[in-house]
C-alpha cells in the first residue's frame, strides 16, 4: 500500500490561512506542504477551495466519497488539483497533484503560520507514523 507521506509527517485540522480554514494540511520532514479539502458534496466548490490553496501549497487536493463526473474530474486536473476518494473498496487516488512551490515570498508566510499553528495548545495536531 502507497503512502501519501512518511514518518515523522505532521497533520494539522482546520488551518486558517487567508480568510477560510483549510480541512487538513500535511507537513512532510522534507518541507512539502499539502492541502486536503475534505466533502462530501459539492465537488466543483472543492476544487475552486482548493485551486486557492494551489497558490501557496505545494500540492492541493480534494478528498471525496464517490467518483467524480468526467468533466469534475477534468476540471480538477486543469488547474492542478488532485483528487481522492475514500470508498468502501478503500482509498484511491484519481488524479495527483502536481509538486508545484509558490513563490519564495508566499512559501515563507504559510512556513511561517504553520509554526506559529503548531505551538497552538488549541489546534488538534498529530505525528503520521
Amino acid at each position: 500500500q502507497k503512502r501519501r507521506v512518511g514518518r515523522g509527517a505532521v497533520a494539522l485540522e482546520e488551518v486558517p490561512w487567508f480568510g477560510r480554514k483549510v480541512d487538513l494540511v500535511t507537513i512532510t520532514q522534507s518541507r512539502r506542504v499539502t492541502a486536503y479539502e475534505l466533502k462530501l458534496n459539492g465537488f466543483r466548490r472543492a476544487v475552486e477551495q482548493a485551486a486557492y490553496n494551489r497558490m501557496a501549497f505545494d500540492q492541493a487536493y480534494v478528498v471525496t466519497a464517490a467518483y467524480p463526473t468526467p468533466a469534475n474530474l477534468a476540471l480538477a486536473i486543469e488547474v492542478g488539483v488532485g483528487v481522492i476518494v475514500i470508498g468502501s473498496d478503500g482509498i484511491t487516488e484519481v488524479a495527483m497533484s502536481p509538486l508545484r512551490r509558490s513563490s519564495q515570498q508566499v512559501r515563507k508566510r504559510l512556513l511561517a503560520k504553520l509554526r506559529e499553528i503548531r505551538t497552538d495548545v488549541h489546534t488538534p495536531i498529530f505525528a503520521l507514523s
